[in-house]
């Protein structure tokens, strides 16, 4: 799984690594430029997949796992 991130109004962007902290991303929220939250998965089959929530409050340099659900799907 991959972000694209953009800090100057889509004029250029960065793509930053997500594998190791998921392998699929449903939904991505920046609150500013700091802080945001990811809904992931653990895993690129959905049958295998457990939903995952991040957050960063670094820009997204680095995430920190704050929910992970038991069951797949």
């Amino acid at each position: 799984a991959f972000l694209l991130k953009s800090e100057d109004n889509g004029r250029t962007w960065q793509s930053i690594d997500m594998s190791r902290y998921c392998r699929m991303i449903l939904d991505v929220k920046f609150f500013d430029a700091k802080n945001g939250v990811i809904s992931a998965g653990s895993d690129a089959a959905v049958e295998k997949s457990n939903a995952l929530i991040l957050t960063t409050a670094d820009g997204g340099k680095t995430w920190t796992k704050r929910y992970q659900s038991n069951r797949p799907y």
